[in-house]
């Protein structure tokens, strides 16, 4: 049992020093794109601009995105922000867009602004996460073959990954694309619950003596269960990171070109 403490708090920490170079840089800056869509078919439909933002009097509300910086495979899982979440704050890029049948290219750039509004939440997150850590330590050292004590220690040891999870996803909503290890993280992100189900449920008190109570903790079990399937399932994609085009006919998205006739655009 003291191999697996020492294994789980190895992980633990290769766990926080890879996410603290990412917290360090994204905590308190905050990216601005400017511009939200709809992904409609091959050509996201642009439906917001914010007003004084990088995008304002370049995009317009129902422009149709053709391509950014030449790409055109926009489909399932990949979208524009896929694409622009790449860009460190201030890069410029190349918007082709249609609009009311007229063609049109621009540059943007992604803005971004100083925010630290965010930073004491993450060093809640991970205090919370140390603390956690410490606790599974605890018990799984001290008391190594107690059932409680290894079931308890599983359960904290795996609420400080997620508390490192959690941090690593305010960056998220400061429009920093989700890392590797956070959708990794993910995956373990209601697991835990029912570990933590099962840690209670060994405290020493009389179980409850009925069958109807017993089904009941099964019940709940199997739905944490469940839910943890659920939320694995949807992030795999992310935490291998794979983009899944749109299929295209002929091996391919077509490019529009700036040929006309009469109003409508040509393409080849």
């Amino acid at each position: 049992m003291r191999w697996l403490v020492l294994g789980g708090t190895g992980l633990y920490l290769f766990a926080l020093a890879a996410a603290i170079p990412a917290l360090w840089t994204r905590a308190s800056v905050r990216r601005d794109h400017g511009w939200r869509y709809l992904q409609q078919g091959k050509h996201p439909r642009v439906t917001e601009v914010s007003a004084g933002g990088p995008a304002d009097g370049l995009l317009q509300v129902g422009d149709r995105i053709l391509s950014i910086d030449g790409e055109t495979r926009y489909g399932g899982f990949y979208a524009p922000n896929w694409q622009i979440w790449e860009y460190a704050p201030g890069r410029e890029y190349r918007v082709r867009l249609m609009r009311n049948s007229e063609l049109r290219d621009v540059t943007l750039r992604i803005g971004f602004r100083a925010d630290s509004s965010d930073v004491p939440i993450i060093a809640t997150f991970l205090f919370g996460s140390l603390t956690f850590t410490g606790i599974a330590v605890l018990m799984g050292w001290q008391r190594p073959g107690l059932r409680t004590a290894r079931i308890g220690w599983l359960a904290s040891q795996l609420t400080g990954l997620v508390y490192v999870n959690l941090a690593l996803g305010v960056t998220q909503s400061l429009l920093w694309r989700p890392t590797r290890e956070l959708s990794l993280l993910r995956l373990i992100g209601d697991w835990h619950i029912w570990v933590v189900w099962c840690f209670v449920a060994e405290f020493p008190y009389p179980p409850p003596p009925s069958l109807f109570w017993r089904r009941v903790r099964l019940g709940l079990a199997a739905l944490c269960a469940l839910s943890w399937i659920l939320t694995a399932g949807w992030n795999v994609p992310f935490a291998g990171q794979l983009a899944w085009p749109a299929t295209c006919p002929n091996g391919g998205c077509p490019l529009p070109t700036s040929r006309k006739a009469g109003s409508k655009l040509v393409w080849r």
